[in-house]
């Protein structure tokens, strides 16, 4: 995987880790919130079997 990494609005660094073949993005991490990482659902094959337990920018939720 790739990384790149940059500074967000807190000020504490953001970590996206992206496919090296595709650039498809596949994790991020956040400085702010330790042991937290986002998970594009989109990266699942059966991504509607999935009950989310907390939701981000989901104007394109599953139902």
């Amino acid at each position: 995987m790739k990384i790149f990494e940059y500074k967000g609005g807190s000020g504490k660094s953001i970590y996206k880790y992206f496919c090296e073949n595709c650039g498809c993005r596949l994790i991020t991490k956040v400085d702010l919130i330790e042991g937290f990482i986002y998970i594009p659902i989109g990266t699942f094959d059966d991504w509607n079997s999935f009950k989310p337990k907390v939701e981000l920018w989901n104007e394109f939720k599953s139902d």
